[in-house]
């Protein structure tokens, strides 16, 4: 439970790289295509699987994976 502080920064300094670039490469999957937001939508939905991912992994390692379980 120590490492809460350093897991947590760890996982929103990861955060923070992809806030800072998925715009412009959203922008330009969407320039790419001729402004249709298709692909830019799934490569949103991505991005955010994968952060849902690291997450859930965080907290299973932290608290144990059963559901129950109190952080």
């Amino acid at each position: 439970m120590s490492e809460v502080g350093y897991r947590m920064g760890t996982v929103m300094a990861i955060a923070g790289l992809g806030t800072l670039t998925s715009p412009p490469i959203g922008g330009a999957i969407v320039a790419k295509n001729g402004g249709s937001y298709g692909y830019a939508c799934v490569f949103s939905g991505v991005s955010y699987f994968v952060a849902l991912a690291g997450i859930l992994v965080l907290r299973g390692r932290i608290a144990g994976w059963k559901v129950a379980n109190i952080v």
